[in-house]
């Protein structure tokens, strides 16, 4: 459903058999076809939609949300790009192998990897030589 304001005086079959007289500056609801039909034909604009009533300005903290940090953003994967299949080959992934691999998996695989090339080296153990 679609609202439009009329703009001229006209006639018309909203439902197909019952004849309808619209009135310039009218605002009504209409199925998404007859109103694109009479926007299309210039007799009618797309009414803009209400604005939201705004949002209280003061918040009880327990039905609140936590906002996510600064310039953090959630994501989830969708694709396997061509880049990513490069790196995962080049960890020794065959294509049959990334082919089965959802985009969530090969993005485990690639950030485990970039998180274990990023971590501190463990120290070698010293011997001691007074043993």
């Amino acid at each position: 459903m679609k609202t439009v304001t009329i703009l001229s005086d006209f006639s018309s079959y909203p439902n197909g058999k019952d004849e309808r007289v619209w009135k310039t500056g009218e605002e009504a609801e209409l199925s998404n076809e007859h109103a694109d039909l009479l926007v299309g034909k210039g007799l009618a604009k797309e009414a803009k939609a209400a604005k939201p009533a705004p949002a209280p300005t003061t918040q009880d903290p327990e039905k609140t949300a936590p906002s996510p940090a600064s310039g953090t953003v959630a994501s989830v994967p969708f694709v396997i790009t061509k880049a990513q299949r490069a790196q995962l080959r080049t960890l020794g992934k065959s294509d049959a192998e990334i082919s089965r691999m959802t985009p969530a998996e090969a993005h485990d695989v690639l950030s485990a990897t970039t998180k274990a090339a990023l971590a501190p080296a463990a120290e070698p153990e010293k011997k001691d030589d007074n043993a």
